[in-house]
């Protein structure tokens, strides 16, 4: 079977926004002290999962301008309650330590994903 290359593309954004929803679970379930699994939990959670779980969702949406459609199936949420969770944290924003805190995050998981990106480095075979 022959895949166009539209074909892996779209594997390949899939598959990295997967890992980017992951990277940006673990960060805010280590900052925040939470545990991963809840995050990604299907169910209900309390207020202090649900809000590292919109931090989650939004550095994976805003840091690394992934499309909710793709982000969905990792947070097991919809997307217009991705949509709603990327709001409630831009609205945070207003207060100065949780943005301060954002950034530096954002600028954590950026690093993350340009060596994610990046690969190995291929050298040349001399024969």
């Amino acid at each position: 079977m022959v895949f166009s290359s539209n074909h892996r593309l779209s594997r390949d954004k899939k598959f990295f926004g997967q890992s980017a929803a992951l990277v940006a679970r673990a960060i805010a379930a280590r900052i925040l002290a939470i545990s991963d699994r809840q995050i990604g939990a299907p169910t209900r959670q309390q207020r202090p999962v649900v809000r590292a779980r919109r931090i989650a969702i939004y550095l994976a949406h805003v840091s690394l301008s992934q499309k909710v459609q793709i982000l969905s199936a990792s947070f097991h949420r919809h997307p217009s309650t991705l949509r709603r969770a990327c709001a409630a944290i831009e609205d945070a924003r207003d207060n100065n330590a949780l943005d301060w805190c954002l950034d530096l995050l954002e600028t954590a998981l950026q690093a993350h994903a340009q060596s994610f990106c990046a690969g190995p480095q291929l050298q040349e075979v001399r024969q």
